[in-house]
């Protein structure tokens, strides 16, 4: 929490939490993108419409300008753990799996589905 106070102390996010939701059905997938080397995928554990939410702290909109100018580098083990903190908490609604991304153009992603890195 200490953190989360002095990233909102000097004005890179807000303190005031964003409730989010993700909706997963059997029609498609939805998930979270590192923007380098991995996807965490979420796909519906039944043939029912199911919905999870978490919370985040969003960018102020000093963190928004600055973004472009840090050298951001994506941390594939914190994906992977987060992944498994998710397939835990969300085992009765969603199937959670973490996979390679082969090629991407845009915003289309190829994942090597062989292999879960969940599973490792």
């Amino acid at each position: 929490m200490d953190v989360i106070l002095t990233l909102e102390g000097i004005g890179l996010i807000s303190a005031l939490r964003v409730d989010n939701e993700i909706e997963v059905s059997d029609e498609g997938a939805d998930g979270f993108f590192n923007g380098s080397d991995l996807m965490i995928l979420f796909e519906s554990s039944n043939e029912q419409f199911n919905t999870f939410r978490y919370r985040s702290y969003p960018l102020s909109e000093v963190g928004k300008q600055l973004l472009p100018i840090v050298q951001e580098e994506s941390n594939d083990d914190y994906l992977i753990d987060l992944g498994k903190l998710l397939r835990e908490d969300l085992q009765e609604k969603v199937d959670v799996c973490v996979y390679r991304v082969i090629s991407r153009n845009a915003n289309d992603l190829e994942l090597d589905f062989d292999v879960n890195l969940l599973d490792k």
